[in-house]
């Protein structure tokens, strides 16, 4: 996504969007890719700055890249208006959000590539057999997604994002 301000940022509704498979990704870059962007100088510059780490992130690493905030954890560190960093902490805070992020979405593709093969119908011994599985790989899905969060009123949106 470019500088361009008509775009609208991506939504990451589906997976194909942030499978990590399907974007090549160079941690060693990033730090350079944040302290390309100004320095947001106050308070009200700080969403101007999250946005434009976000379009040069996505620029270079795709559209999972935006969001890189979103790991499940870190949103409660980037609380806009009472725990935002100071500005010479804050390239540093985003590059290690970045990385969360990522390691996050590498930790659900690794568990959909141990669940997909099982759910497949002509592999299953039966339909009490395949319905296991799938209770199972939402389960565990469930389960790693809720366990960093620290937010009681956040963990809902993070189930439906996972399952979506």
């Amino acid at each position: 996504m470019a500088n361009d301000e008509s775009k609208t940022p991506p939504a990451l509704a589906t997976w194909a969007e942030v499978d990590p498979t399907r974007f090549p990704f160079d941690p060693i870059e990033v730090p350079a890719l944040v302290r390309s962007v100004a320095p947001a100088v106050g308070q009200s510059d700080l969403w101007v700055w999250t946005e434009a780490i976000s379009a040069v992130l996505s620029d270079r690493f795709g559209p999972w890249a935006y969001r890189w905030y979103w790991a499940p954890g870190e949103c409660e560190q980037w609380d806009w208006i009472t725990s935002f960093p100071p500005p010479v902490e804050a390239p540093a805070r985003a590059v290690d959000s970045l990385l969360a992020w990522r390691r996050w979405l590498v930790g659900i593709a690794e568990r959909f590539d141990r669940f997909l093969p099982l759910l497949d119908p002509a592999e299953a011994a039966g339909p009490g057999d395949l319905t296991a599985t799938w209770e199972s790989a939402i389960a565990d899905l469930i389960r790693v997604t809720v366990a960093p969060i620290a937010d009681d009123d956040s963990w809902q949106g993070w189930c439906r994002r996972v399952l979506q």
